[in-house]
């Protein structure tokens, strides 16, 4: 048989893993944007460099 103590620490520690997912989802949402907007820059400054590169080369 189970005491009440034991089912209170259980469910406080179902309670905590609980927490700590929804913290490590979050924190991986939020890689994943900076991420993606990394990527999204890098693809912006590629577009420049590309588009200065035609210039310099332009006869």
């Amino acid at each position: 048989m189970v005491g009440k103590n034991s089912c209170a620490k259980i469910a406080t520690s179902v309670k905590t893993m609980a927490n700590n997912n929804t913290e490590l989802n979050r924190r991986a949402f939020m890689e994943k944007e900076l991420l993606l907007s990394v990527a999204a820059e890098r693809h912006r400054c590629l577009l420049y460099l590309e588009d200065f590169t035609t210039l310099i080369n332009y006869p």
